[in-house]
């Protein structure tokens, strides 16, 4: 019975470590800053299944800024309206998905090393 149960709390931990990696690569990212400071790049109607405009999507390339002093290059896209120039956004960005979620931030709130490299 001991055996059985130690066997069956060894399968427990490895699944919940093997949810929890999959979880962290799919659904977490890595926090950038970027400031708009251009006009989007590209700019589409977006259409439903019927072909009844529904959006507009803009389309932007985003010279962003991490914690560590790292940059790259983020492409985002907003949806109903383009973004207001000079603002901070706080990117949460995933290798392989993108951008999953973003909100504008004042500069005061920017971390030191962010905000000397954006500019």
């Amino acid at each position: 019975m001991k055996k059985g149960m130690m066997i069956f709390v060894g399968v427990l931990v490895i699944a919940g470590g093997a949810i929890g990696g999959y979880y962290k690569k799919n659904y977490t990212g890595e926090p950038y800053y970027a400031l708009i400071n251009k006009e989007p790049i590209q700019v589409e109607n977006v259409y439903d299944t019927e072909g009844v405009l529904q959006d507009k999507e803009y389309r932007y390339e985003l010279e962003a800024v991490n914690d560590k002093g790292e940059e790259k290059n983020i492409p985002f896209s907003s949806f109903g309206r383009s973004l207001t120039q000079n603002k901070y956004l706080l990117l949460e960005y995933n290798e392989q998905k993108g951008v999953l979620r973003w909100h504008e931030v004042m500069k005061k709130d920017l971390p030191t090393e962010v905000e000397k490299q954006l500019h």
